[in-house]
């Protein structure tokens, strides 16, 4: 009984226009999105190797070309540094995550660092109009195609007399809702699938995704995350069904609730997490540490005058190294205070930002692909490394050097050693993603049962 249900189910979605114009936009937005996506992680990859041979080029310059006098070879380090791309994440190719928001390259000398921005000459409204890649599909686009392929399922057959004329024989009203469920879904998943496969083929064929087993893990598990999503707002839309009697009523409460879990709840939880966080803006952390170096500097500088020493006296420079060893630890203070901030926002912003299972996919597919918070500290880590590596090096050729600057060759310079994040540990974020959206599914169909047990058939 139920597979004869089921048969009916899936005959009569696939025979409808409604399959047919979800079939292709499925496979005309998620693969397109892939292809989008996949030439722009090309295209980046090709501005890094360019970046990395201008730069390499720059310091031969200097290393043949430049006289190696001692003084100026310094001077012409020290001020250059090396200037490093920051290549774009395997996984990109699919979901772009934070890939945007990171800079395309380095700059690092001894002295200091400097991100180099990405620039939008080739397309003015690059920075205006978002990537669509597959977590704006899925997340938008799919949610909504799978709230209105089943907003009707129960409504709408009561409404054409239908349910009236199945009830009349004697099928358990759990197989007709759980036959429901099972088929409709099928049926709005092989499309997803089929699409994805095809963007999955295409980004392998052209190499720009790893076929190793890391890569495999992350792509099936994201897989997993977006059709436990799209499962999510189809069972939605079948518990609302349930509840109603028309099928305008169902869409209408369908669509408000996409709209808020949507647009509303993602986009207000920064600004609550702000508001209730305010901290202090980056202006104010630099004021703040300013007014720090000017109270100890005119605190050394009163020294000789309070105390009638020399500023070159044994207790002077007791003193003076006190007030530095105050300067740097209040300094730290306003660090980690900023830091600190900054953790708590990002906290309070995910914990409202879960209310809504558009936040918890989205949070969910960067975490697994590795395009998430993860991998963006995970290049300031990096970065900070190199930084730190370049300024040993620097003293290690400051003049009067300890060796002979005529034998510091191109390859003792350091590198940004950018890592993947592991998968297991990148995977650990987004159980809790999971399980709200599984608990989610539970939820939405238990109210689905328990109201169809009671649904009025006439």
């Amino acid at each position: 009984m139920f597979f004869a249900l089921m048969r009916k189910e899936i005959i009569a979605h696939v025979l409808s226009l409604r399959f047919g114009v979800t079939f292709a936009l499925f496979l005309l937005l998620v693969f397109a999105s892939i292809y989008v996506t996949t030439n722009e992680y090309r295209r980046d990859q090709d501005e890094a190797f360019a970046v990395d041979r201008a730069a390499d080029a720059d310091l031969r310059k200097i290393f043949t070309e430049e006289e190696k006098v001692e003084d100026r070879f310094y001077a012409v380090f020290y001020h250059h540094g090396r200037r490093e791309a920051v290549p774009p994440p395997p996984m990109s190719s699919l979901v772009q995550g934070l890939r945007p928001a990171m800079p395309a390259a380095v700059q690092i000398t001894p002295g200091n660092s400097r991100y180099v921005g990405r620039s939008i000459e080739g397309n003015p409204l690059a920075g205006l109009l978002p990537i669509p890649d597959l977590v704006y599909v899925v997340g938008i686009v799919l949610s909504l195609l799978a709230i209105l392929f089943a907003f009707d399922s129960i409504c709408g057959e009561k409404e054409a007399g239908t349910l009236r004329l199945i009830m009349s024989n004697a099928v358990p009203r759990d197989s007709i809702l759980l036959a429901k469920w099972a088929a409709g879904f099928l049926v709005l998943l092989v499309p997803f699938l089929i699409a994805v496969f095809g963007g999955v083929v295409y980004t392998w064929y052209v190499g720009a995704l790893p076929t190793d087993a890391d890569t495999l893990a992350r792509l099936g598990t994201l897989l997993g995350f977006a059709c436990l999503y799209i499962s999510t707002f189809f069972t939605l839309s079948l518990a609302v069904s349930a509840v109603t009697h028309r099928s305008s009523t169902s869409l209408f409460l369908c669509l408000l609730i996409w709209v808020v879990w949507i647009l509303v709840i993602p986009n207000l939880a920064p600004v609550v997490a702000k508001i209730i966080e305010p901290g202090y803006s980056p202006l104010k952390i630099a004021q703040e540490k300013e007014a720090v170096y000017r109270e100890i500097h005119l605190r050394i500088q009163r020294l000789t005058l309070t105390t009638g020493k020399v500023s070159y006296g044994k207790g002077i420079e007791e003193e003076k190294e006190k007030l530095e060893r105050e300067r740097t630890r209040r300094l730290e203070q306003w660090d980690r205070f900023q830091s600190d901030s900054i953790d708590r926002q990002k906290r309070l912003a995910g914990i409202f930002g879960r209310l809504s299972p558009a936040a918890c996919w989205t949070y969910a597919a960067v975490a697994v692909a590795g395009t998430g918070a993860e991998s963006y500290q995970a290049f300031e880590n990096a970065s900070k490394q190199m930084s730190d590596d370049m300024r040993k090096t620097a003293e290690s050729i400051r003049p009067p050097p300890q060796r002979d600057v005529r034998d510091f060759t191109l390859d003792e310079l350091p590198r940004l050693k950018l890592t993947s994040v592991p998968f297991a540990r990148a995977a650990e974020p987004a159980v809790n993603d999971l399980l709200i959206l599984a608990i989610l599914n539970v939820a939405f169909f238990m109210t689905a049962f328990v109201c169809f047990l009671r649904y009025d058939v006439r």
